[in-house]
């Protein structure tokens, strides 16, 4: 799917999904997703510890899964998570 057909499911520019695949989280994708700019840039950069309350898993556990994706995982599931967001 190119960036434009992301961009069009998901309700965000496709400047925004730009900065985000380059690791820039931009306050867009923060508001569509409902989560603060820093948690999501935190987890790109490699700290899950925000993310506990949106994976419903431990804290060890969150840290543990961001390290086995790493930051191109992560980016990827920002994506996926835009995406079902924009499915409702």
């Amino acid at each position: 799917m190119s960036l434009t057909g992301i961009a069009n499911r998901t309700g965000v520019s496709i400047d925004s999904l730009r900065s985000l695949v380059d690791g820039v989280v931009p306050p867009g994708i923060a508001n569509r997703l409902g989560i603060s700019s820093t948690t999501l840039q935190e987890f790109v950069d490699g700290q899950a510890a925000g993310m506990v309350v949106y994976f419903g898993v431990s804290s060890a556990a969150s840290q543990e899964f961001r390290d086995l994706i790493g930051r191109e995982g992560a980016i990827g599931l920002l994506i996926g998570m835009l995406l079902e967001k924009g499915r409702r």
